[in-house]
């Protein structure tokens, strides 16, 4: 039994129906009510670890998506796009996963950019295809509100945030993203750009065959699922800040989907994750980077936020190591001082200019951190950003204490 009716829960359902397998799915929500038809779905590593894994994921997913656009399958197409990014950035870690990736000249007011040529899905398309080739093949899809995970030789939790009540995992929290859709004005190209002085809010405009699909929006621990008026204006500003023709579309629809997350994990596992990040990034820094761990036992059993470490420590990299012809240190160092946790991380890179500041920007990814702690804790945290003498920049994290789920 497959428990779940988005594109995982297909997939996967499709997936062991070839292998030859009885599959029944089972969901409360049928394919195209779930978050999976909200996504622009474009194939782009977007905030997933570890780096190694995703890397071989990513390369099997965007073979088999090339492969399904070449043979024609409802709602996949390959389309070139460029990503803009506000800093100079050394090349991507997922590189391998794609043919080609090309460095091309960035427009104002951003810094870099990278163009490549990726699988785009037209999610509601694909899902009925999903739908068809499931039933097809000989399994089932039958809504069901399901009380709790079904008993069986083989169940397939595909559930998304339904894991709260199913699986009795009260840590699944949502991430509300909300798009709009235009209709099709001739754009036939991608485009994703960092927004914001810290690159903390993503911005993308993805053409599909009838309509186009602007976002996006990134918000922690939000359960609504009503499109909101707000969210709706900003992101048509920015999205025709990208694409100016963008302003000239008509509106055909607003949507929001709840993807889901883990709030909180053992710092232990956040360590490990970071230990594989730095260990690839001295594998192509060519020893040009030296990198150093400490933490303590109890700090390592502390329950921190998913992703609380690995931006800090890749804006140490790109934006501190990565300019310097010589190379430089990362250190990483995790304790638990006067009952809270503090979680520093160093490098002797190019510094930054400014003094200790708790609200000044080392790079992309503090921003969407600083909103994700202060949602988890309010004011009972502090990321502080400074130099560090006599080179680099050093960012301190301060969070309470915990090592259960009760608050």
């Amino acid at each position: 039994m497959v428990v779940g009716a988005g594109v995982v829960g297909l997939s996967c359902a499709l997936r062991l129906l070839e292998a030859g397998h009885r599959v029944d799915v089972l969901a409360r929500d049928l394919p195209l009510e779930t978050t999976s038809s909200v996504a622009a779905a474009i194939w782009y590593p977007y905030l997933a670890l570890p780096q190694d894994k995703v890397t071989a994921w990513g390369t099997a997913a965007y073979a088999e998506f090339a492969r399904q656009a070449d043979q024609g399958v409802d709602g996949v197409v390959m389309r070139r796009g460029t990503e803009l990014l506000r800093r100079r950035t050394p090349v991507p870690w997922w590189v391998d996963a794609v043919p080609a990736l090309d460095r091309v000249e960035p427009r104002a007011p951003y810094a870099d950019a990278w163009s490549f040529e990726t699988p785009v899905i037209d999610m509601p398309r694909y899902l009925r295809w999903l739908s068809e080739r499931v039933l097809d093949a000989g399994g089932t899809l039958t809504r069901m509100a399901l009380a709790r995970l079904p008993e069986g030789p083989l169940v397939v939790n595909c559930s998304g945030l339904g894991s709260r009540a199913l699986a009795g995992d009260a840590t699944t929290r949502p991430v509300r993203g909300q798009v709009v859709v235009v209709e099709q004005f001739g754009l036939s190209e991608w485009w994703v750009a960092e927004e914001g002085p810290e690159g903390q809010v993503p911005t993308y405009v993805v053409p599909r065959t009838d309509d186009v699909v602007l976002g996006g929006t990134d918000d922690d621990g939000d359960w609504s699922r009503t499109p909101s008026p707000e969210v709706a204006d900003d992101i048509l500003r920015r999205a025709s800040a990208l694409v100016p023709d963008v302003a000239k579309a008509r509106v055909l629809r607003h949507k929001v989907g709840l993807r889901p997350a883990r709030a909180e994990v053992r710092l232990e596992e956040e360590l490990h994750l970071v230990e594989q990040y730095l260990a690839i990034q001295r594998v192509r820094f060519n020893d040009r980077l030296t990198v150093g761990l400490r933490s303590t036992d109890d700090a390592r059993q502390a329950l921190v936020p998913q992703l609380i470490l690995q931006p800090v420590v890749e804006n140490a990299v790109r934006h501190g190591i990565a300019p310097r012809e010589s190379g430089g240190s990362v250190w990483v160092l995790a304790e638990r001082p006067d009952g809270r946790l503090r979680l520093v991380v160093e490098d002797d890179g190019v510094g930054i200019s400014d003094g200790p500041s708790a609200n000044a920007g080392a790079g992309i990814g503090l921003g969407g951190l600083r909103s994700r702690l202060a949602h988890l804790y309010g004011d009972d945290q502090r990321v502080e950003v400074a130099p560090r003498l006599p080179s680099g920049t050093r960012v301190t994290i301060e969070i309470p204490y915990r090592t259960t789920h009760d608050r």
